[in-house]
């Protein structure tokens, strides 16, 4: 709820700015000297449209940025008939497959393309939501001889999964940190480096090899 009250209130005042101003162009000008000024003022930022000044935390009460119901149910509630307990809706492993074909309420475009399809001008791209326009490497990436593996995937191609996906939205693929391959799940379990880390989380960075997509899991404690 909060959410969509702070992005009527985007939308208001775009409308508002628009009027006195006359141009979108001047709109941008103003927003752009507000976003990214080191304050969050919630009348007209949140961590959606300009997550530089307002970062996402779970367990602040609003569902906002890189929040959902998978990544954090206690500001984002689970479907009905599910429990949030420790930061986890109860069944969620049992309701939410990426690359099942049904975009369930526990995905969205960022989390999941490849079920819930992409905005206008881009394609699900290694399971990322990536502009029409964008032109892969004409050679394959090849690894090296010592390269390692996990199943049938590379670490070198992982981590270039890794690099197109949201994994590095805000942070950076640390392999010092971690590189670890889980084959009960057919993943790379990669490191990241984030310059201002979120309290009370260990994010990694899931490669699966099968579905050649990548995404973020937080590892958070604490939240319930």
């Amino acid at each position: 709820m909060k959410k969509r009250i702070d992005n009527l209130v985007i939308i208001i005042l775009a409308i508002a700015c628009l009027l006195l101003m006359g141009s979108f162009m001047e709109c941008e000008t103003v927003w752009e000297r507000t976003c990214g000024d080191g304050a969050c003022n919630r009348s007209i930022e949140n961590a959606t449209s300009c997550p530089v000044d307002c970062r996402s935390e779970c367990g602040d009460g609003i569902c906002e940025g890189w929040e959902n119901k998978k990544f954090c149910c206690t500001d984002c509630g689970c479907p009905a008939g599910k429990e949030c307990i420790n930061n986890e809706c109860e069944g969620a492993s049992e309701i939410s497959q990426c690359g099942d074909g049904i975009c369930d309420d526990f995905e969205d475009q960022a989390t999941c393309c490849y079920d819930c399809g992409c905005p206008d001008g881009f394609e699900c791209l290694n399971g990322f939501c990536t502009e029409t326009n964008y032109i892969p490497p004409e050679q394959p990436i090849e690894p090296p001889e010592n390269d390692e593996y996990c199943l049938e995937m590379s670490l070198t191609e992982a981590v270039a999964i890794a690099e197109a996906s949201e994994c590095v939205s805000e942070a950076t693929i640390d392999l010092d940190k971690e590189k670890s391959c889980n084959e009960g799940t057919s993943t790379w379990w990669l490191g990241l480096y984030f310059e201002n880390p979120y309290p009370g989380c260990n994010p990694a960075c899931v490669v699966n090899t099968e579905l050649r997509i990548a995404e973020i899991n937080w590892r958070c404690t604490g939240m319930g």
